[in-house]
């Protein structure tokens, strides 16, 4: 299965989106894309990908309008756990790295991450557009009690993302590959979904001890 190309992440020079994309022992899930239906056809969803996609957009923005708006200690915990990876939308991923690099330093009000999205060269229409609508949701801003349960919806979203990547890989290899060598393919997968599982409880047992 191919992966969406990202070639903006690395325009400016910059590594704050640098992103690896193939699995690796430490990313069950696929990278952020810049584009839904290509993640759609190569099985990143389930049967209803609207659904999925729609919950996982709605609770990344709630995400990120929450940071923007916490205070430095709340903002660097979260962001101590969460990554850009755990992103599926691009843009989001975008300016949660933003607020994840100011939030080392200060609270990550929206006038310095969106300086930094300048510095860094990912400032596009699309992400200023996008900024605006974090900043000033349509609903309230959620409570900061609310941000450790609200990052650890994202997670898992990102850890079920991952299984079907997987199951969606495996189908791959039956398709194509030799019958001889499933039984090595699918050891592979099995070993990467232990160590996804392994990083996923750790880091959904910081965002607990959060709350």
């Amino acid at each position: 299965m191919s992966t969406p190309d990202n070639d903006d992440d690395t325009e400016g020079g910059d590594d704050m989106l640098a992103m690896d994309e193939r699995i690796t022992e430490h990313d069950l899930s696929e990278p952020v894309v810049d584009d839904i239906d290509q993640a759609v056809d190569g099985g990143a969803f389930g049967d209803d990908p609207d659904a999925e996609i729609g919950v996982a957009l709605a609770v990344e923005r709630a995400v990120l309008s929450a940071l923007l708006w916490a205070p430095a200690a709340v903002a660097r915990a979260i962001t101590a756990v969460l990554l850009p990876k755990h992103f599926v939308s691009h843009q989001h991923a975008t300016i949660y790295a933003a607020i994840a690099d100011v939030a080392t330093r200060t609270a990550p009000m929206p006038a310095l991450v969106n300086a930094r999205l300048v510095e860094a060269g990912h400032y596009t229409t699309g992400v200023a557009s996008l900024m605006v609508s974090v900043v000033s949701p349509a609903g309230p801003v959620p409570a900061v009690v609310e941000i450790p349960h609200l990052a650890d919806k994202l997670l898992a979203l990102w850890y079920r993302r991952g299984h079907q990547v997987l199951l969606a890989r495996m189908a791959q290899h039956v398709r194509e590959s030799p019958v001889e060598d499933l039984a090595g393919h699918w050891a592979q997968l099995t070993d990467y979904q232990h160590k996804a599982a392994d990083d996923f409880y750790t880091r959904r047992n910081q965002l607990a001890d959060l709350t």
